[in-house]
């Protein structure tokens, strides 16, 4: 049984600021009409889950991290920040803030994020930055 377990608990879409030297690639689904994407949040379309390491894992740690993603308009994510970080108490669900968990859960957490890739955000049919907030969930399964 895979100890990750990921949640997209929301998204927020930016306005368009700036350009970008690549190509643009709009990723779309099989017959999915084009005139459809006028304001739409971006969707994942490639997701990396992180690597639970071995020290965390050992501790048996359970935690969980905010993410706020910051997605292109061409689907790449440009910056990743951490948001929130919880630790879990052994033997419940009970959770407290913390500033810092370690054990390489930060740089698991934000290494996959960096590959994510989405289909862009939509505004007016025209595809924009966006930014998303994603969960990570490690040990709770």
């Amino acid at each position: 049984m895979n100890p990750f377990l990921f949640v997209l608990i929301g998204l927020i879409a930016i306005g368009a600021c700036g350009t970008s030297r690549e190509p643009l690639v709009v990723l779309r689904a099989p017959g999915e009409d084009p005139s459809e994407l006028v304001n739409t949040g971006p969707k994942p379309v490639r997701v990396i889950q992180p690597d639970y390491p071995r020290a965390a894992r050992d501790k048996r740690l359970k935690a969980e991290f905010v993410l706020d993603v910051t997605i292109d308009e061409n689907g790449h994510v440009q910056d990743v920040t951490i948001v929130e970080r919880y630790l879990y108490r052994k033997g419940s669900d009970e959770r407290e803030p913390v500033s810092k968990i370690g054990y390489g859960l930060e740089k698991a957490v934000t290494k996959a994020a960096y590959q994510w890739l989405f289909r862009p955000a939509y505004e007016n049919s025209h595809p924009v930055p966006s930014n998303l907030l994603l969960t990570f969930n490690f040990g709770m399964l």
